[in-house]
């Protein structure tokens, strides 16, 4: 009886955290936090200036955290003589899942895939997500939620992230 009861505590509780995780999935993946996702990632990306016109943008990474715990950080630099637009994803109080990253990641290129531009993603052992963009960014031009999410939707791949470590050199 004892081992009847203790198989039934723990079904209830891999229920739970099995409904707790879909439950957050859906409100993360939601048509509505991608709106959200678009409209925060064009407020970064106009924080940090990128376009060039506005002569050097700030170093300091502008951050914002969604209503479904996604961070997104942007920052505009000049690496050497070529600009670099950064952008990182993580999720708050968690790992950055696989299954986040690259569906935030891919939504974050279709916002941008009318520019010409290079692409590096990677992640840190930290589980932070990071895309470098290099290009053609003086005029960065960014779709409309619309034609950005019908994109994502219809061509969606996952990303090819690497692992990328730093090294000390003594």
């Amino acid at each position: 009886m004892l081992w009847i009861i203790a198989g039934l505590v723990v079904v209830a509780a891999a229920a739970f955290v099995l409904y707790g995780g879909a439950a957050y999935y859906r409100r993360i993946f939601a048509d509505e936090h991608f709106r959200e996702v678009h409209s925060t990632f064009l407020d970064l990306v106009r924080a940090q200036g990128s376009g060039g016109s506005q002569g050097d943008p700030p170093e300091a990474p502008s951050t914002a955290l969604t209503s479904a715990g996604l961070v997104l950080s942007v920052t505009y630099r000049k690496a050497g003589d070529d600009p670099v637009l950064h952008v990182s994803l993580s999720q708050q109080g968690r790992p950055t899942t696989n299954a986040v990253a690259n569906r935030f990641a891919f939504f974050i290129v279709c916002m941008l895939n009318r520019n010409k531009l290079g692409l590096h993603p990677f992640f840190t052992g930290s589980r932070v997500h990071h895309l470098v963009f290099t290009g053609q960014l003086a005029d960065l031009a960014i779709n409309d939620f619309s034609v950005a999410f019908e994109a994502y939707r219809s061509t969606f791949q996952p990303l090819p992230f690497v692992l990328h470590t730093l090294t000390s050199h003594g």
